[in-house]
């Protein structure tokens, strides 16, 4: 059937050009004509279209581009349709992809298979390939560069893995293989997919200011496109970079990080960085959790930061209580205590006040894919750089097996550590003590080793810092009763922290933990 009223490829007219039953073409702007196109024969499925290769002026390819290909255009159930015949790498037709010009469906003819469109056709040039996301494209590309090869994989980027993986023997033949996906999520999501199944160094990956190549072509961008090409990009996976791109970054200064609130165990530690796992270890009753809400006061008061707080065997009145004692040196969570109203509301108000805090309020919830979830909505929905969980320890409750609890807390330890550096946040946890065989307990002073704690293997291959909590709780000198010894027990850092110690003395008063006077300690009697 003729078709009047189409626009001319060569003059530029909208309606002109009359594309006659054999496939030529008259334009009655300029005179042009354009002699039919016999398709050629060949052995083809009885239910195959037939139809002609000729220019297709809305996508600005030329009759010489899709005779090429045989992009063939013909008519299917009265509607024009595009036709695109799949072969294997002998040439013989496998199926068509058949594309309806009107509202662009797609329909295949023939049994599908996830052959690459063109192949057949580049049997001697093994030096580079490009890979297109769909037949236009490819078209498109090959138009642009006439020269090397260009196919396309045969049904979207959601399937791209699965044809590159059927084809990969033919495609490790090219010294470089160049994937031109569309500038999607989809197409960057499949280029991820579908590089690692090349030999390393064969792929590029090519950028396009739009969509995709034929986008570039309608736009006259053809310098462009052709460019691109040549300059795609060295795929490597995420996470990779080169040493001659880090420049910058190492040209920042080293500065310290936020300060402890004591200053001796900052200076040890240079403070506090993100991406750390820091893991406090103590028996029990030592006063871990005080630890922790003096760190997370100050923090929230000194450095202005947003902090979460995940404490797992305290109930949220509590730890708000025990905040904004810190805040005010007042024991607000003791019926003893004596304040005003106003005191009181002074230290909510600078404390929890600030919408600076978020408790996670799940009393006994010890679940691992729960609490990773919870610290994730902290950091990336709240903006927290400091997360305070307490304990670790807990994650591991009800397992009964030695050896269960032992590779149950490594996989803990592990991803919460990679959680750090994934999200770049801090993460500062308690762990608590395995019971000391034959030694001083550690409930009466005895000395913390890194073996004492829960998942001890772990924290020594993940932890940034292992701090234990050393303390005589039967003492009768009081002092000796109300003063900690805090061991560093493992610095990734510098490694100078390691074996370092701190005198920590509450002040039964104020409810602070206030740093002793007088210079670090480096005591190695294993039953101090």
């Amino acid at each position: 059937m003729s078709q009047a009223h189409q626009p001319c490829p060569k003059c530029g007219s909208s309606d002109a050009l009359l594309i006659n039953d054999d496939g030529s073409t008259k334009c009655f702007s300029c005179g042009e004509f354009t002699p039919s196109v016999s398709p050629q024969k060949e052995n083809t499925p009885e239910e195959f279209l037939k139809g002609v290769a000729r220019a297709i002026p809305q996508r600005c390819l030329n009759q010489e581009t899709c005779k090429k290909y045989k992009y063939n255009t013909g008519t299917y159930k009265g509607k024009e349709v595009q036709i695109a015949t799949y072969r294997d790498l002998d040439g013989n037709p496998v199926f068509q992809k058949i594309r309806f010009v009107e509202d662009k469906q797609f329909m295949i003819i023939g049994k599908f298979k996830p052959l690459l469109y063109g192949a057949h056709l580049f049997k001697g040039n093994n030096k580079k390939l490009i890979i297109t996301e769909g037949e236009i494209d490819c078209l498109s590309v090959s138009q642009v560069i006439n020269g090397y090869p260009v196919v396309s994989i045969p049904n979207g980027a959601n399937n791209a893995k699965a044809a590159i993986k059927e084809n990969l023997e033919w495609l490790e033949r090219f010294e470089e293989v160049v994937l031109c996906f569309d500038m999607d999520e989809a197409g960057r999501k499949a280029v991820k997919e579908c590089a690692p199944l090349f030999s390393i160094g064969k792929v590029k990956v090519m950028s396009l200011p739009l969509k995709d190549p034929n986008e570039m072509l309608k736009a006259g961008k053809i310098e462009e496109l052709y460019k691109a090409t040549w300059n795609g990009a060295e795929y490597r996976p995420d996470g990779i970079v080169s040493g001659s791109e880090l420049w910058e970054e190492i040209d920042k200064p080293v500065c310290y990080g936020l300060s402890y609130p004591w200053k001796k165990l900052t200076e040890l530690t240079y403070g506090i960085r993100t991406s750390e796992l820091i893991v406090f270890g103590a028996g029990t009753g030592m006063g871990k959790t005080e630890f922790f809400k003096e760190i997370e006061a100050h923090l929230l008061l000194e450095h202005k930061q947003k902090i979460g707080i995940i404490h797992l065997e305290e109930q949220t009145r509590e730890t708000i209580l025990g905040l904004m004692s810190k805040h005010s040196s007042i024991k607000f969570h003791l019926p003893s205590a004596e304040y005003t109203e106003e005191q009181k509301r002074k230290a909510f108000d600078e404390t929890i006040g600030t919408n600076r805090v978020f408790i996670y309020d799940s009393f006994g919830t010890c679940d691992l894919e729960t609490i990773k979830n919870t610290i994730r909505y902290m950091v990336k929905g709240k903006d927290c750089k400091y997360v305070f969980l307490d304990h670790i320890t807990a994650l591991g409750d009800g397992l009964e097996d030695g050896n269960n609890v032992n590779q149950y807390m490594r996989r803990v330890v592990s991803e919460l550590a990679n959680l750090t550096r994934e999200l770049d946040f801090t993460l500062f946890t308690i762990s608590h003590l395995r019971k000391s065989e034959g030694k001083k307990p550690h409930e009466e002073g005895g000395r913390v080793h890194l073996d004492d704690l829960y998942g001890a293997a772990a924290l020594k291959q993940w932890a940034s810092y292992v701090f234990g909590l050393e303390r005589n709780q039967q003492a009768v000198d009081e002092e000796i009763r109300h003063t900690t010894t805090l061991r560093c027990l493992k610095d990734r850092y510098t490694g100078l922290a390691a074996g370092q110690t701190i005198q920590i003395k509450y002040n039964k008063d104020t409810g602070r933990l206030i740093e002793s006077e007088g210079e670090y300690q480096d005591i190695t009697e294993d039953d101090f």
